[in-house]
């Protein structure tokens, strides 16, 4: 009888699925048990871990790495300057606008939405001379974009259609 090899398995134990009860039982213990006690880590895991049935003390442990590097990623990938309160409202109104749009879509009218579109149309050139305006220097370094707004084909359509529905 041969000789059975034994099988490679990549079974790390570690739980990858997480339930948002369990998402949200992990950060009430994190913030009942802070770093700046005088727990450690290990002991603050194992203590989590009791209120999670289906989670070994590795799992939180994991599981709270993952989070703590995940909120370093996005602070490091945050390279943007935080919108001030005329950009914000700016958007506002695009959200609005395309809500509108949308409704006229809905009711058949059409023709409705092309003073819309272009206010639309002047929020985005607004937003863009703001977005050159207050670009962050690390920004600044950049090669300049290969391609660039073409506003050609909008310019050709909604000027004549919006004078003929006007006149």
């Amino acid at each position: 009888m041969p000789l059975k090899k034994p099988e490679l398995i990549n079974n790390t134990g570690i739980a990858t699925v997480w339930t948002p009860e369990e998402q949200t039982i992990l950060d009430n213990a994190l913030a009942r048990y802070p770093l700046d006690s005088c727990v450690s880590s290990c002991l603050r895991y194992a203590k989590i871990s009791l209120e999670l049935p289906e989670k070994t003390t590795k799992d939180v442990a994991m599981r709270c790495r993952w989070i703590k590097e995940l909120g370093r990623v996005k602070v490091e990938n945050s390279i943007s300057a935080p919108h001030d309160a005329v950009t914000n409202e700016l958007l506002k109104q695009n959200e609005q606008l395309s809500e509108q749009i949308n409704a006229n879509l809905t009711s058949s009218k059409v023709l409705d939405n092309l003073p819309l579109f272009n206010q639309i149309y002047e929020n985005i050139m607004e937003l863009f001379n703001k977005l050159d305006e207050n670009v962050p220097d690390k920004m600044k370094q950049m090669p300049p974009l290969r391609e660039m707004l073409n506003d050609d084909l909008f310019n050709l359509i909604l000027p004549h259609i919006y004078l003929n529905q006007h006149e």
